[in-house]
């Protein structure tokens, strides 16, 4: 694996090519929904020189991705997940995780690929969700300066009626309906 997290980088640098072969090409196999690379003024990707900042997947859903570096997050249904680089945790402060999902495991010892990987995972469970209810528990704050917690997102698809898949401190749990 090459030493793509290095201290001083950011371990969520990732290139346009990365972004392409690891998220937009896996993505663009779901059928019904039209996956777009745009840049930081929402325009499609044309040219290979143009840097990658948001992955569309759901037009109706407002589901994309948004690229920082530092920081990736994934928009579904008014949410959002949070995948911090570990080094930059000390920085985040609770008023910047309120209310969202923050994906607690460590980043910093995946590859690029292993990190689109994931977060290819996670988008294609949430892609066919109706309906999502987010409930977190605090587990600790010692060491950042916001709280660990543990969420247990339940979600109702058309797809998937029922069972569960963890990542990390997410717990992704299907259900009939939301009643």
């Amino acid at each position: 694996m090459d030493n793509v997290n290095s201290e001083g980088n950011h371990c969520m640098n990732f290139t346009n090519e990365e972004i392409m072969s690891y998220l937009v090409k896996p993505l663009k196999k779901h059928p019904n929904i039209c996956v777009k690379a745009l840049t930081l003024d929402e325009k499609e990707v044309q040219d290979t020189n143009e840097q990658i900042r948001y992955v569309s997947i759901d037009e109706d859903k407002d589901c994309y991705f948004s690229f920082l570096g530092f920081q990736t997050s994934l928009f579904v249904l008014e949410e959002e997940f949070m995948f911090i680089d570990d080094e930059a945790k000390e920085n985040i402060v609770s008023s910047h995780t309120y209310g969202n999902v923050v994906y607690e495991g460590n980043l910093r010892d995946k590859s690029h690929k292993e990190i689109l990987e994931l977060m290819y995972q996670i988008s294609s469970i949430l892609v066919n969700v109706n309906e999502l209810e987010i409930e977190e528990r605090k587990v600790s704050q010692t060491g950042i300066q916001y709280p660990k917690c543990e969420y247990n997102v339940k979600l109702v698809s058309d797809v998937v009626d029922k069972g569960s898949i963890r990542f990390s401190n997410i717990l992704f749990t299907f259900k009939d309906n939301l009643d």
